[in-house]
């Protein structure tokens, strides 16, 4: 009779576990579906109303993140595309990535205003990452369309009184 009861007791253990067992699966399952609404799933309102595509890139190994906004790195400024992460290990270690966004050069201009940062800066050599920087810079802040407004066209011009 002892066996019998010991095993009646063991059942009911077992049961008990396999209740909360099951109740603890449920929570991360919910939990799980929580963060990942968090992280991919609410695009944010701009200050002007329009929605806003948001994504967050994992940067490295150590889980830090990038927060990505239109196209855009948050905490930068700069332009996400081939190359972004070694400009802004690069560039923004010594300046502002404003310095970047708010320039327009060729990539031979880019490539002088890099020595010239590492004659007179004391800017390290990039090594293997200097024509990837350079070409980065020259594809999304070179001269182009994207920089002033053009000059303005008065064909018909009036006296003020």
């Amino acid at each position: 009779m002892s066996i019998e009861k010991n095993t009646n007791e063991i059942d009911a253990v077992v049961k008990k576990v396999n209740r909360q067992m099951s109740v603890l699966s449920w929570v991360m399952v919910f939990m799980v579906i929580g963060v990942l609404v968090i992280i991919f799933g609410q695009p944010l309102i701009s200050s002007n109303g329009s929605l806003q595509e948001t994504m967050t890139v994992a940067a490295d190994e150590d889980d830090d993140f990038y927060e990505i906004v239109d196209g855009k790195e948050v905490s930068s400024g700069l332009i996400v595309g081939e190359n972004w992460e070694l400009v802004k290990t690069h560039c923004t270690s010594c300046h502002s990535a404003q310095l970047i966004t708010q320039n327009k050069a060729t990539k031979e201009g880019w490539d002088h205003t890099i020595k010239w940062m590492q004659e007179s800066q004391n800017l390290w050599d990039l090594g293997d990452d200097h024509e990837g920087v350079v070409e980065y810079l020259a594809t999304y802040y070179g001269p182009g369309d994207s920089g002033r407004r053009s000059q303005l066209v008065v064909n018909e011009w009036y006296e003020i009184e």
